[in-house]
């Protein structure tokens, strides 16, 4: 069956080398994560629902214990919800159901704002008749059978029991108290809701707090900021998830959620070791936290920073400090209206300064990547636009519009066209520009249809540099998210951008979806291609360096130079095979097969290179090992550039050797389901002989680091085996690889040998001969050797 595609390659080369060239920003919304959290305006407005209905049918149905006034306001409220929203007639229609949170989720800022002040006004009037502790069991009972019966997607919302004595006093009204119950019933002091501890001392703890909601698209946004390729990211988010990746990644923090305790320090200090969470202007003024640190930038305010503030306030009350309890409340109403939820803070967004001109300069200076971003927010939507038009009307004064001829000459080489004048590439009419030649040939109507597709094709190509990308659904364009991508033309010099398609809507598959790609698997091809271009940077400028001191000599420069054509017979292939991705969808195992090597191959390899670094920097393992032998910890190639040049040459004398062994060495660069990246957080891979259609059982080959006590964390790699997994060993001595005055364990190739498998256009005898020792089969295969191995 065929597998539906959204692939472009031409696209995503584009964006690719935007990240590459530390060009770009990404400007990530609820649709990033929501996969992960799950948390659909549905889901947020259903838990509204179920609270304000719980707490008025609770005051109503206690007409008898209370004032007249209190109940008549209940009541009312309920009328006024359902006629203002049009939810169904009170009395008649359940108030708490799936349909109308889905009514409510079509404007969510206006009914956010409404459910703020209703809860506020019903706190105060609780509060004013002495309605206690047992009222609020009562209500939470309440909300919780209505959420029961209400599943959305199968899924029943639980919420937490409600704390009403929060901001207690006459220093803050129902505004505020109201405020604090809706972010409390969202979910933003519930762990279970929001995930994540990336603040905690250990990464250990970091790493539990998330269990399995990370994705591989979070953890590659961390990636490329730690190469210092993304060093600043926007999010509208309020959850903890891209923070934890970036943790997870190796990068620390200087804050830590326990007071008085500092997090654990990174094992490796590299040129960007740190990253600061933006959440309101005082951030950038702290010293330090901005200071060669990657950004998170949370214009809309972060649930973790409420859980602090609310935390204070909580210890505080059941401690008795009135002192602290005051100063504790006081600083909890002032983080409030840093979470944008209603409809008038976003409105008052344009006068939070800090996070507007930030936007702005971004936007006037940098790619923006919108991901997982509808951009339906009108005052967000009206920022984008506004800034880009803006830069159109300055280059449009100054003359910063290049021309598009050299464009358009381009495109007539490509189309075996001949170049035309500027008069007659401007020029208007069916008539003007055809010589009597094309017209006597009756050329005429060909040379017409050629050169508007040359017209279209530089309109594409002037598009293709606006500084916007938006990556959306499948199907039909998005109308806001069009209309920006089209501002952004306008910004490049495009008088009327077309309004069918633009070359920067990038589309991907939602997950449950059939088709491809979907967003992971347009992350991982983007991040491919990033370390494809470092790579090939690495082995121009840095490899002959490592080569001689590993070679013992001086590094050939025709040798050197084979390298990169390996590279680039490597990259090629990848290229020719991602291009039948635009007809027909690859299966998940046939794309994995070209991005794992870069996506976990040299990132492992790398792992092991540091660990050794870091035994030699501390004279021992000690818990820098434990840090760094983690499966997201991540090394930038872009750090030691001779590592990832050598990297190169293993990937390329490993799978040639591979490719020999089976008799297809004219094949090496080709993907094959008989030659994978492992499954492992070990560099590792699996190979097996026979055919593609129908493959022996695999064997397998690890890239580990030796020489300290690490037989507790023996590697493994996921798969059922012909024998054990081969290993080749290093030692932190002989970082990056075995040089030739070291004799390698066996079993392990030296660098003169992988060196001579990378660069000969054939192998020798005497290579051939060691070839099954390398691979590790030449040893028999007992009886109950294959078995599957767990990922270590």
């Amino acid at each position: 069956m065929t597998r539906p595609t959204s692939f472009d390659l031409s696209k995503l080369e584009n964006l690719a080398e935007r990240i590459y060239h530390g060009q770009v920003v990404f400007f990530v919304g609820a649709g990033f994560s929501l996969d992960s959290e799950g948390l659909s305006g549905q889901r947020l407005l259903l838990r509204l629902l179920a609270r304000f209905d719980a707490i008025s049918s609770s005051m109503i149905e206690r007409r008898e214990q209370l004032a007249p006034a209190v109940v008549a306001k209940a009541k009312r409220l309920r009328e006024v919800l359902r006629e203002t929203f049009w939810l169904g007639q009170e009395g008649r229609d359940p108030l708490t159901t799936v349909a109308h949170a889905k009514i409510l989720e079509q404007d969510y800022y206006r009914p956010n704002e409404w459910m703020c002040e209703a809860f506020g006004t019903l706190v105060d009037a609780c509060s004013d008749v002495g309605l206690g502790q047992e009222f609020w069991v009562a209500v939470h009972e309440r909300e919780t059978e209505l959420l029961e019966c209400n599943p959305i997607w199968g899924r029943v919302e639980r919420v937490s029991p409600i704390e009403p004595g929060l901001l207690v006093g006459a220093a803050w009204g129902p505004s505020e108290r109201g405020k604090a119950l809706f972010l409390d019933t969202l979910g933003f002091a519930d762990p279970q809701v929001m995930a994540g501890r990336p603040h905690a001392r250990e990464i250990e703890a970091v790493e539990q707090s998330y269990a399995d909601r990370l994705r591989p698209r979070h953890h590659i946004i961390a990636r490329w900021a730690r190469e210092g390729l993304c060093r600043t990211l926007l999010t509208t988010n309020y959850d903890m998830l891209l923070e934890g990746a970036y943790r997870l990644s190796g990068f620390a923090c200087r804050l830590c959620d326990v007071p008085g305790e500092d997090p654990e320090p990174p094992p490796l200090l590299t040129e960007l070791s740190h990253f600061a969470r933006i959440g309101q202007a005082a951030d950038f003024f702290r010293f330090g936290h901005t200071h060669r640190s990657a950004l998170v930038a949370k214009i809309h305010g972060c649930a973790e920073c409420y859980r602090w503030a609310r935390t204070r306030v909580v210890e505080a009350i059941e401690a008795g400090d009135d002192v602290e309890l005051a100063a504790a409340r006081q600083a909890f109403a002032s983080y409030l209206p840093s979470i944008v939820f209603t409809f008038r803070e976003i409105q008052n967004w344009r006068e939070d300064a800090w996070s507007r001109d930030l936007l702005a300069n971004l936007l006037r200076t940098r790619s923006i990547v919108f991901c997982g971003y509808s951009i339906r927010d009108r005052v967000l939507h009206d920022a984008f636009r506004t800034a880009f038009e803006e830069i159109a009307t300055v280059n449009a004064r100054v003359g910063g519009f290049g021309s598009t001829e050299q464009d358009e000459q381009q495109l007539h080489a490509v189309h075996g066209l001949p170049q035309r004048s500027r008069r007659t590439a401007t020029s208007q009419g069916p008539e003007r520009g055809r010589g009597p030649d094309d017209t006597a040939a009756g050329a005429g109507a060909a040379a017409e249809a050629a050169l508007a597709q040359i017209e279209a094709e530089t309109t594409d190509s002037r598009a293709q540099r606006a500084r916007a990308f938006f990556l959306g659904g499948p199907g039909g364009f998005e109308f806001d998210a069009l209309e920006v991508l089209r501002a952004a033309s306008r910004a490049e010099g495009i008088g009327h951008p077309s309004q069918t398609h633009h070359p920067n809507y990038l589309q991907s598959y939602f997950e449950g979806m059939s088709g491809f790609p979907r967003l992971d698997q347009t992350m991982r091809w983007l991040w491919h291609r990033t370390v494809r271009i470092r790579q090939e940077q690495c082995v121009e400028v840095d490899l002959r360096r490592v080569a001689t001191n590993l070679l013992g000599q001086g590094c050939p420069e025709r040798e050197r130079s084979r390298v990169l054509d390996r590279l680039h017979e490597l990259t090629n292939e990848e290229f020719e095979r991602a291009r039948t991705w635009e007809r027909e969808g690859p299966s998940d195992s046939q794309f994995d097969r070209v991005v794992g090597w870069t996506d976990r191959f040299h990132p492992a390899l790398l792992r092991e290179l540091a660990i050794g670094e870091a035994v030699l920097r501390r004279d021992g393992p000690g818990n820098s090992v434990r840090v760094v032998n983690r499966r997201q910890w991540f090394f930038p190639p872009s750090e030691h550039p001779q590592w990832t040049g050598w990297g190169v040459v293993v990937e390329i004398a490993l799978r040639r050797m591979i490719a020999s062994w089976r008799g297809e060495l004219g094949d090496w660069a080709k993907s094959s389901p008989c030659v994978t990246p492992g499954q492992s957080k070990r560099p590792a891979v699996s190979f097996s002989s026979g055919t593609e259609a129908l493959p022996s059982t695999p064997r397998a080959l690890a890239i580990v680091l030796t020489g300290f006590d690490r037989r507790s964390t023996r590697p493994r790699v996921r798969g059922a085996f012909a024998g054990r997994v081969h290993h080749w060993r290093l030692r932190a001595q002989t970082i990056p690889w075995w040089a030739s005055d070291q004799r390698p364990l066996a079993g392990t190739p030296g660098a003169v040998l992988l060196w001579r498998w990378a660069v000969a256009d054939e192998p020798s005898p005497a290579m051939l001969d060691q070839l099954p020792g390398l691979l590790g089969i030449d040893s028999p295969v007992e009886s109950g050797q294959s078995r599957p191995l767990r990922v270590a």
